[in-house]
């Protein structure tokens, strides 16, 4: 039998078998962001040469997505796949960046103080209110439809759960433009069982009056959701 030399292992080779572990074992979940680049400098004891080039093998398989500004986020590569939801053919979405943009900075304004109205106004069938929304949204996983306005009654529902008039009828008068945009962000393939456990982790901070929890899972899905669209805003100018 001949004799074969030992290949020496890459550097990059290495750190992206390991980050690859990290993401399929569940330990990176989707949607988490992943530590910066000094970090991972720091926790593999490698240049930043190399971790970017594993960051960037990554990117390629759709295991994380990266934003400008914003850094990167584990990833579901079947959001990318043939047989994605997107229902128009070239693959656009059919809000723009900006239309986007607007509508976070709207929720930021209207539901993190109905969210911190809620821990002290809410009652028992506001709780329950959410609970039967989260529901329908479970109930309605591979329906874009009945999931999107299932889950535009959720965030409805929390809302309402602040008892402030002006929240509620600002949030419903723009009730038509909210439910576009959530069923843009629903519509990738795979992605509403991600968005289920999403909001049963919200669900849960509220009807704990965790205001901050309840909050900080929200900006971790507007964070990752912006993340995840880019590639379809960015083809809306080809």
């Amino acid at each position: 039998m001949a004799i074969v030399k030992i290949q020496k292992t890459s550097l990059v080779d290495e750190v992206y078998r390991q980050m690859c572990e990290q993401i399929r074992s569940g330990q990176w979940k989707e949607g988490e962001k992943i530590a910066s680049e000094n970090r991972l400098c720091e926790l593999f004891d490698v240049s930043r040469v190399v971790i970017r080039e594993a960051l960037q093998r990554l990117r390629m398989q759709g295991l994380i997505v990266t934003r400008h500004g914003m850094g990167s986020f584990v990833s579901n590569p079947r959001n990318f796949a043939l047989g994605t939801q997107i229902e128009t053919s070239d693959s656009k979405l059919h809000i723009s960046e900006s239309e986007f943009l607007d509508f976070i900075d709207f929720r930021n304004c209207i539901e993190f103080q109905a969210i911190n109205l809620s821990v002290t106004h809410a009652t028992e069938e506001d709780h329950a209110q959410i609970n039967s929304a989260f529901q329908k949204m479970e109930s309605s996983v591979g329906d874009l439809e009945a999931y999107s306005i299932a889950d535009l009654t959720f965030h409805m529902a929390i809302i309402d759960s602040a008892h402030n008039i002006f929240f509620s009828k600002a949030f419903r008068g723009c009730q038509d433009m909210i439910l576009c945009c959530f069923r843009e962000m629903n519509k990738l393939n795979d992605s509403q069982n991600w968005g289920v456990e999403l909001h049963r982790e919200i669900a849960d901070h509220i009807i704990a009056r965790d205001a901050k929890g309840a909050i900080r899972s929200i900006k971790k899905n507007n964070d990752y959701n912006f993340a995840r669209l880019g590639t379809f805003f960015q083809n809306q100018s080809s």
